[in-house]
């Protein structure tokens, strides 16, 4: 996996593109964008994506893979396999 461009932060943290998510993660582009739409209406992730422009938008590497975490985990108690 070859991505191009990581920004990081004064903290440390990277910051991808949606296309580099993509490839990083294996998601399809529309699975990307309904899960930033989605981590957008969380007060927790909201500091995590950034709008540069109306086309151009960066987002935490980190806080991206722990909300997939914490939609894992959710699919997970509705299916009833955690209690």
């Amino acid at each position: 996996m070859d991505l191009k461009v990581v920004r990081v932060d004064s903290f440390g943290r990277e910051w991808l593109r949606p296309r580099q998510l993509e490839e990083k993660y294996g998601l399809g582009r529309v699975t990307i964008w309904r899960l930033l739409s989605e981590m957008r209406t969380r007060p927790k992730y909201r500091r995590s994506i950034i709008d540069l422009s109306t086309k151009l938008r960066i987002v935490r590497d980190k806080d991206f893979l722990e909300f997939l975490y914490s939609q894992h985990q959710l699919y997970l108690k509705r299916k009833g396999a955690l209690k």
